[in-house]
């Protein structure tokens, strides 16, 4: 029986395991690559801890752990209010 796809399943789980792990190791704001994070866009960091503001317009904001908020609305929760306004893109405070 050949070794190849053993391998190929053992390789497959440490990767998988290694992504969830990163996610955290990252604040789930980016991922672990080579022992550093990468971060996702709009965050920097040694472990994306840091937010860097963008704007969002109608509660859209591209950043995955982002939500839109314009003055004192969140507009993620009365997105009525923010049509046609330019607010701020948030992080979500776990």
């Amino acid at each position: 029986m050949s070794r190849s796809p053993l391998i190929f399943v053992i390789v497959i789980a440490i990767l998988a395991f290694t992504t969830v792990r990163a996610d955290e190791l990252c604040n789930n704001r980016g991922f672990l690559v080579a022992g550093q994070c990468e971060c996702f866009e709009y965050f920097s960091g040694a472990k994306c801890e840091k937010f860097i503001a963008h704007t969002c317009i109608d509660d859209y904001c591209s950043t995955p752990g982002t939500y839109c908020r314009y003055g004192n609305i969140d507009c993620s929760r009365d997105p009525t209010q923010c049509r046609n306004r330019v607010g701020w893109c948030l992080p979500l405070i776990d």
